[in-house]
């Protein structure tokens, strides 16, 4: 075995010599059922099963996956850790979507790095009343940004469907007005129309960065025209942004043009109806395209909830992508097209439920809904203040976040607006610092119940002008040095 480490600009290499015994009595797992294009409805059970060949003496738990994408993915569990015997009764969630390209996992549960494990060989077919779509968040560009910074108001779209490089069009129906360019040279002179009694065939999709798309079409006259928005085969030439054909008929493949990230656009093969055509889209360094065909069904929405890296919990939901409310962390937002209808089954869920649960959990929980495949990482650092504006016990412009951020000796004033503070916890004083009231008269009154305030060995807290109110004996503690100034000490 050899390894390569990837420091840079130099690397090293080491190897050893290593051993790998098979046992030729152990093995292969293999699934059995479903393994052909069987129909299998959501909210039913069907009886799961695999060859064991002795892997039961390796892993004797296993874990039943299912995939709606081919096996791509495997957001489904079906069953954990049970028994590796060949043969199992699982139920296939209301609230898992339709598909038909569905596939089963089955997989050792014994080890969290290594798995053995086989998928069935054909796809399945799941019916299903949740017929939620595939989103894709746009811009999924990284943000960082302080908290309750109008740059966490997101203002994010979708594309409703995957990314794709190259794209199969077939023209049908009647024959329309064809748009191309006017110039005598590829890409020259504005839109023009020419009557070749040719069929249209689009595709909607979004680019996913800005910057410039190579487009080459193949099959048939090779004819392929752009649109920034919608195509209107009554008024061709409207929304046109470039094309292949130019001089009345002449094509020229492929063409180079600039697209703006997230926006709307229209691909037109025009051809001889049922002429097989594919175009391909290459985008700039670190772009996609995404098929765009925008569902339309009254009884589904689209919010977007924003997850935390650190638990896999979401933090807070919002239709609009507004996360200013979000404290300092780290997340990951997604797009979520969920149902929210009144027919039963599939079941509604309120998206204000979603908050504290995670993705997997809203899947077991039943909810009727769709992630998107990717998302948007956003990190909301810390705003540190001087100044005490909030009477919170805790979050921007509170007594806690000013002592806990700010560096040794710093003064922190109130805002005249600050009255009085309750903490609900211990406040640690770890620095030399100072707590400054406005005046004698206008001083804001520190409540700690029975929390108390706790100042660290070596250190001073001074308090000028500000009240401190207790319950209890165990108001201040800790080795530290307390100096007051126009300061009363009272109890609640």
């Amino acid at each position: 075995m050899t390894a390569r480490d990837v420091r840079s600009p130099y690397a090293a290499y080491q190897y050893d010599n290593i051993a790998v015994t098979v046992d030729a009595t152990k093995g292969p797992l293999t699934v059995t059922a479903p393994n052909t294009n069987v129909t299998i409805a959501a909210g039913t059970s069907s009886t799961i099963t695999w060859t064991v060949n002795n892997t039961n003496t390796i892993c004797n738990t296993v874990n039943i996956l299912l995939s709606v994408d081919g096996g791509i993915t495997y957001p489904y569990t079906l069953l954990s850790n049970t028994t590796n015997d060949g043969t199992q009764s699982v139920t296939f969630l209301s609230n898992i979507p339709p598909s038909i390209s569905a596939r089963i996992r089955v997989e050792s549960n014994c080890l969290s790095c290594l798995k053995f494990f086989d998928i069935s060989d054909v796809n399945f077919t799941i019916t299903s009343s949740c017929n939620v779509a595939a989103s894709n968040i746009c811009n999924s560009a990284p943000l960082t940004a302080q908290e309750g910074n109008s740059a966490l108001n997101l203002g994010l779209n979708v594309s409703y469907g995957q990314s794709f490089s190259s794209q199969g069009m077939v023209p049908s129906g009647a024959g329309v007005v064809s748009a191309l360019h006017s110039g005598t040279t590829p890409g020259s002179g504005g839109c023009t129309t020419a009557n070749f009694g040719d069929s249209p065939a689009t595709l909607r999709f979004k680019p996913s960065v800005t910057g410039n798309y190579t487009f080459n079409m193949t099959g048939g006259f090779r004819h392929v025209t752009i649109y920034n928005g919608e195509y209107n085969s009554a008024q061709p030439c409207t929304n046109f942004l470039g094309s292949t054909a130019y001089n009345e008929g002449v094509v020229q493949n492929p063409i180079v043009l600039n697209l703006s990230s997230c926006n709307i656009y229209t691909a037109v093969f025009f051809d001889v109806a049922g002429t097989v055509g594919t175009l391909t889209i290459t985008p700039p360094s670190g772009g996609a395209t995404f098929v765009h065909n925008p569902p339309v069904n009254p009884n589904y929405s689209l919010t977007y909830a924003a997850v935390n890296t650190t638990n896999n919990t979401i933090s807070a939901v919002s239709a609009t992508s507004n996360f200013t409310s979000l404290l300092v962390g780290n997340y990951c937002v997604y797009a979520l097209y969920y149902y929210s209808g009144t027919a039963n089954p599939p079941v509604f869920f309120n998206p204000v439920t979603f908050v504290g649960q995670t993705l997997s959990s809203l899947t077991g929980n039943g909810v009727c809904y769709q992630a998107s495949s990717n998302c948007k990482p956003i990190t909301v650092t810390q705003i540190c203040s001087t100044s005490v504006t909030s009477t919170a016990d805790d979050g921007p412009g509170t007594l806690r976040r000013a002592v806990t951020c700010n560096t040794e000796n710093t003064l922190i004033t109130f805002n005249s607006s600050v009255t009085q503070i309750n903490l609900t916890s211990l406040l640690n004083i770890s620095k030399n610092m100072t707590l400054q009231g406005i005046s004698p008269t206008i001083r804001p009154t520190i409540n700690t119940h029975s929390t108390g305030i706790n100042i660290s060995t070596g250190k001073v807290l001074s308090l000028q002008n500000v009240d401190i109110r207790y319950m209890g004996v165990q108001t201040l503690s800790g080795g530290g040095t307390l100096n007051i100034t126009g300061t009363t000490l009272a109890k609640q």
